[in-house]
């Protein structure tokens, strides 16, 4: 766990990384969510890492966002590496609009590493609380 500042309310608060972490895993695209947050020495800044499995993203769609997509051709691995990471694209917009309405927060940027492609994304989602900027 790992508290950081970050202007909730137009007030600097302290926003603490296992309530990040369950936004995360409550958004329905990672089976797997791990806080490791404190092992990242960066002020203002909590890291994740996720896990979905393949079959998860190329099998029926979990989240109505993918519900139009057409999963019924072959997929190479330059194709596959595509997907993963429009699925991530997704997922951390997603992530970072549950945040901004959950906590109220206005300062929260993300990214996102890809790990293994294997069975699964294994990945580490970046938060990231930046400047303060209050009137």
């Amino acid at each position: 766990m790992k508290e950081v500042n970050g202007v909730v309310d137009n007030t600097i608060r302290m926003i603490n990384s296992s309530v990040i972490a369950e936004i995360i895993y409550n958004s329905g695209y990672f089976e797997e969510v791990q806080d490791i947050s404190n092992e990242l020495s960066s002020e203002n800044t909590m890291v994740f890492d996720v896990y979905v499995d393949l079959n998860t993203i190329l099998g029926e769609p979990s989240n109505k966002r993918f519900e139009n997509v057409d999963i019924s051709f072959d997929v190479d691995e330059e194709g596959l590496s595509e997907i993963i990471n429009i699925y991530m694209d997704i997922a951390v917009e997603d992530i970072l609009s549950m945040i901004k309405n959950n906590i109220n927060v206005l300062n929260v940027t993300g990214n996102f590493n890809i790990n293994q492609l294997d069975s699964g994304i294994s990945g580490l989602i970046y938060i990231y609380f930046g400047e303060y900027f209050l009137n």
